[in-house]
């Protein structure tokens, strides 16, 4: 089996990582560190404006504008500074709104990767023989690490063993699909498993990790999973498949803890997959919709309040320059026996 590539279901297995009693013997692979920000800042600035100005309403707003600015260059003084500055209050006023409510969003982005990074996790450490403590940007495939009830899977794993006699445990992922109060059952790998009832010591349990694992590129499938793992200690490879497998993102639950081999680390993680290939929840796209409709439904208010506060300005302004453009004077009609 091993050096060879098998293809299982529908998606080949072909990527091959080997490690040694939880060492990585391959760099090959990214690191568990997430980065969701597209753009650069001055790039995500651009982007806002560009998409403020596709707007129909506020291509409206901004020809309004320069007729106004153009009407005033042309009077010379005949229309007040103030009401320029007026007319162009709504504009700048909601250009800013939009501007610092998604820079606002670009911010939260970046704080909140840089809080998932420094989240604290389990590896095991060979030089130490023992479990230490460490960012989640600093696990790599080919790691083991070890998953305490209630805590957070920081990579996608394949289960190694657990404390349960059964070799099973209770997996909540309730965070990446969105079904509540339904854990999913997950057992550990065939050949990883420990003799029943015997308790887990856990450096001589490692002395047998060693060997390969080959399975699929990362994807974004969600229920499934295939793989080959082969131990130098075993004459031949097993299979795991999706009930060995658990994602970044899920929580432990009903059992002490898990021990696990880090398959996938950061942007290659299955839930990371989805969010780069923007296959959102629907809660997720409502959320989205809500916003903008609802930022689209103040302009359009905003709008609204412009024109009638300044309808008879707009009259008298365009008035005036119709007049100054053909060398005559216009007195307003409340002005009418001036005339």
């Amino acid at each position: 089996e091993r050096g060879t590539t098998v293809h299982i279901g529908a998606n080949s297995v072909t990527r091959k990582m080997e490690f040694d009693k939880g060492i990585p013997l391959s760099y090959d692979f990214v690191s568990n560190e997430i980065n969701t920000v597209k753009l650069q800042f001055h790039a995500q600035l651009l982007s806002i404006i560009i998409k403020v100005f596709r707007r129909p309403l506020q291509v409206l707003l901004c020809l309004l504008n320069i007729l106004y600015l153009i009407a005033y260059l042309i009077l010379k003084g005949q229309i007040s500074s103030l009401d320029i500055y007026f007319v162009y209050i709504p504009q700048i006023f909601l250009l800013l709104l939009e501007v610092v409510f998604e820079m606002t969003e670009y911010f939260k982005i970046i704080l909140n990767d840089k809080k998932t990074n420094n989240q604290t996790a389990h590896i095991y450490d060979s030089d130490q023989k023992c479990f230490i403590s460490t960012s989640w940007k600093n696990i790599r495939v080919g790691q083991i690490i070890k998953v305490n009830k209630e805590e957070i899977v920081p990579a996608d794993i394949i289960i190694l063993e657990t404390l349960d006699s059964h070799h099973l445990c209770y997996i909540d992922e309730s965070s990446i699909t969105g079904v509540f109060d339904a854990f999913k059952i997950k057992s550990a790998c065939i050949d990883t498993q420990t003799p029943v009832m015997k308790p887990i010591k856990i450096n001589e349990y490692l002395k047998n990790i060693k060997g390969m694992f080959k399975y699929e590129e990362p994807n974004e499938e969600l229920n499934y999973f295939n793989g080959r793992l082969k131990l130098e200690s075993f004459p031949r490879a097993s299979d795991v498949s999706i009930e060995n497998f658990v994602m970044r993102g899920s929580s432990v639950k009903n059992i002490k803890c898990v021990y696990g081999l880090v398959a996938y680390a950061g942007m290659e993680t299955k839930i990371m997959q989805i969010i780069q290939s923007e296959k959102k929840s629907e809660i997720s796209k409502k959320g989205r919709n809500i916003i903008g409709s609802s930022f689209y439904e103040i302009q359009f208010v905003m709008f609204f309040i412009y024109f009638c506060f300044l309808g008879d300005f707009a009259i008298s302004t365009i008035s005036k320059t119709y007049i100054a453009i053909n060398n005559k004077e216009l007195y307003y009609y409340l002005e009418v026996e001036n005339w």
